[in-house]
């Protein structure tokens, strides 16, 4: 078809930079959320484990060693 009619004008507009398109990614305008501890023991996660015998404060893994905290 390309030898017949010449290239589409679709990848012709897909090719070319146009300056619209950038984007600006200064760390700046991010920001992290802000979670507070009651959200984080309020998911979904935490409710699940709660059911099958987790206490808050009790760390994952058979004996009770591992991590505490929630990531």
């Amino acid at each position: 078809r390309r030898q017949a009619y010449g290239p589409d004008d679709s990848t012709k507009q897909r090719n070319d930079y146009s300056p619209i398109h950038e984007r600006s990614y200064s760390t700046s305008s991010r920001r992290m959320p802000s979670q507070n501890q009651s959200s984080l023991t309020d998911g979904i996660g935490s409710k699940l484990m709660k059911k099958h015998g987790w206490q808050e404060g009790q760390g994952l893994g058979k004996k009770l060693q591992g991590r505490s905290n929630p990531v």
